[in-house]
């Protein structure tokens, strides 16, 4: 079984049966503990990320890349470097809006990659996990 995801910039594709992961993978769970995304990267360092709820399979594990223009894609060749996780649990004020206050409460994991072979560039995924869904981005130093 294929799946398609296209993001912003980003071109991805994955299929069900991946290869094992090399050196097992990152993983953070929501606040409440129902939501587990687990990052990691494949044994030929392609970078991927797959999203569970309640022990069900809702992202299958799916690869991660970034295309840069005039240089080779941020895609494969990648080892994980370090991994940490933290929680956040503020609330803030709006300046106007329904509600006096909003809670900010969600659990973060920051996975460091980089290049196995010349240049060694790097990459960081980030990924918050909320009670109700997940986000991330990438980040380029």
């Amino acid at each position: 079984m294929r799946l398609l995801l296209a993001l912003s910039l980003v071109g991805m594709s994955c299929t069900a049966a991946l290869a094992a992961d090399a050196g097992g993978p990152a993983t953070v769970t929501s606040p409440d503990g129902r939501i587990q995304v687990a990052a990691g990267v494949l044994a030929d360092g392609t970078p991927y990320y797959r999203v569970d709820r309640d022990g069900a399979a809702v992202i299958l594990p799916s690869m991660l890349g970034y295309e840069v223009k005039q240089a080779k894609p941020l895609r494969s060749g990648f080892a994980i470097s370090s991994h940490a996780t933290q929680s956040i649990d503020e609330t803030w004020r709006p300046l106007w809006g329904e509600v006096a206050e909003i809670r900010n409460h969600y659990n973060e994991l920051t996975v460091k990659l980089r290049e196995k072979a010349a240049p060694h560039r790097e990459m960081q995924l980030v990924f918050r996990v909320y009670d109700d869904g997940i986000g991330f981005r990438y980040e380029l130093p």
